[in-house]
């Protein structure tokens, strides 16, 4: 395990933007310019651009996180890449306008033209931030890929999605309000990157689980066309579809909860107050609903996230890819076991018939014979349990099929799929888990213990990572590292790389597994396993 050396900058650094004048530090041949304000807001309105200011200011540190859209003080769980308790963003405060973002670069030359991969976090439309793990650190992935590395905080939850249109034009967008603060973040590094080195005609945008499905929504929104020239969707896109927008309902027992039908006394309450409402009322909405529906992307009823309305066109599997969005480069894909509703510990100790029983059990009266047939075509040097784990609450492997099917029909820029199937040493054999890749795209997988990088420092982190940065550079992800050539997807070779110890190309291996899995009934049982899986 890395030994973390003391923070100890080597030279502060100076960058003139349009804005003015900040001051950042130098720290092991890398610049670091952190916690820098792109834009203004007042709650519910669009955002705007930062205004300028006279002297220096200082970009040395992180800024403040949005407020999380769970209920105070716990919050939601939050994932790590590692399942311990350690997540960066703890240490930064809470703040409404925490509009910021971060940059990593090698050069301050504004004639060196590297590629700029903007980061943006997951936590679906809830939660998270740019600094929200330890492996969103982006100076090794600045250094290995010699690109600039930006990352950004934006409006959440009822914050940045909650549709306030009915009090008046200022609010007309209030539902698209945190996907509003992204464009506007990609027009600031648009004007400004070059003094950092980076090249404004050569931006790609890359995020992860909530993440992936702001980029998508990104593609699918007009005023973001020209800000970003390619796009990788990881874990991004999920077999289902937004039901409907339930902010109109949130704001009906606002106004009564408040006895108001202004908005003005929910424009004073403080943001703590206001989200401890919002998130009585999911509760409330919840149990007259009479469901019950929890995760990581919201408390109770609420799943908060984009809406159609014009302005942001909607999902391309509804309505097809924006026009200017065809010919944008895409990778895509997802990691093999993202949300397993439980898992077999030491699965290796089992003989194939002791499998096959776990199987049986677990599936009761299903057809399972046909399962491991299916299982065992698309991968034939897994254990059979691991079907357990590739279904689960959130499947993004159908939704990922799905997103590809639609490209492949429509787009005229090529697609690049991918499947994180790295099994990990934990627990006796553990499949690659809902953030398992972060830390290996950021090429900071060494940072964490030894049963997370175990198999993944000889050669699979710098596939993994080069096939990011050579994406960057030339809108192709084949690099050297992968070992095999990884071609586009199209309809008629469904191609998928398989980000293992050796890489490997499979065409048209597992979709039909994907969907009879993702229809199959599982029997969580305890027999096998310490802990039933609800997060990772």
């Amino acid at each position: 395990m890395r030994t973390f050396e003391p923070f100890i900058p080597k030279t502060l650094e100076y960058v003139n933007t349009v804005n003015g004048k900040l001051r950042g530090f130098r720290l092991k041949g890398i610049y670091n310019f952190l916690g820098i304000q792109y834009g203004e807001v007042k709650r519910w309105e669009a955002a705007t651009p930062v205004k300028p200011w006279k002297g220096i200011k200082n970009a040395v540190q992180f800024g403040n996180r949005m407020f999380p859209g769970a209920p105070a003080p716990g919050g939601v769980p939050l994932f790590t890449p590692w399942d311990s308790d350690g997540v960066a963003h703890e240490a930064y405060g809470y703040a409404e306008d925490a509009l910021n973002l971060n940059i990593w670069t090698s050069s301050l030359d504004s004639k060196a033209k590297k590629p700029v991969m903007v980061w943006i976090h997951g936590g679906g439309y809830s939660t998270g931030s740019a600094m929200e793990m330890q492996c969103h650190h982006g100076a090794r992935l600045a250094e290995f890929g010699d690109v600039v590395v930006v990352s950004i905080n934006h409006r959440l939850n009822v914050f940045g999605f909650l549709d306030m249109s009915r009090f008046g034009e200022k609010y007309a967008n209030s539902v698209n309000a945190g996907i509003e603060d992204l464009v506007l973040a990609l027009q600031w590094i648009h004007d400004n990157i070059s003094a950092f080195g980076g090249d404004p005609g050569n931006v790609l945008i890359f995020g992860q689980s909530g993440g992936g499905g702001k980029v998508c929504t990104l593609l699918q929104t007009p005023a973001a066309a020209g800000l970003f020239h390619k796009a990788v969707i990881m874990s991004g896109v999920g077999s289902g579809m937004r039901e409907h927008d339930v902010s109109r309902e949130i704001v009906d027992a606002l106004l009564e909860r408040f006895h108001t039908d202004s908005i003005e006394p929910l424009l004073e309450l403080t943001p703590e107050d206001l989200l401890d409402a919002v998130n009585e009322i999911g509760m409330e909405l919840e149990a007259k609903k009479g469901e019950k529906k929890t995760g990581p992307v919201g408390p109770g009823y609420i799943s908060w996230g984009p809406v159609a309305n014009g302005w942001y066109v909607g999902d391309i599997r509804e309505v097809g890819i924006l026009e200017s969005s065809k010919n944008i480069p895409v990778m895509i894909g997802s990691t093999i076991s993202e949300f397993p509703l439980m898992r077999v510990f030491n699965k290796h100790n089992y003989t194939e018939e002791q499998q096959m029983d776990i199987l049986r059990e677990c599936f009761p009266d299903q057809d399972v014979d046909h399962l491991a047939e299916l299982f065992r075509k698309a991968y034939p040097d897994k254990c059979l349990t691991d079907a357990i784990e590739i279904g689960g609450r959130m499947d993004f492997r159908e939704g990922t099929y799905q997103y590809l099917d639609v490209r492949a029909k429509e787009a005229t820029a090529p697609t690049y799929n991918y499947l994180f199937t790295h099994d990990f040493p934990q627990n006796g054999g553990r499949g690659a888990w809902h953030c398992a890749d972060l830390a290996v795209v950021f090429r900071n997988a060494e940072d964490y213990p030894e049963n997370f990088y175990t198999g993944l420092l000889d050669g699979l982190q710098d596939a993994i990572c080069a096939s990011w940065t050579y994406f960057a550079h030339n809108s192709d992800p084949n690099n050297p590292y992968l070992g095999c050539e990884w071609p586009a997807y199209t309809a008629e070779q469904n191609t998928t790389m398989l980000f293992q110890n050796p890489c490997e190309v499979r065409v048209n291996f597992d979709r039909e597994l994907v969907m009879y899995r993702n229809r199959m009934d599982l029997k969580i049982t305890d027999k096998y396993t310490k802990f039933t899986q609800v997060v990772n």
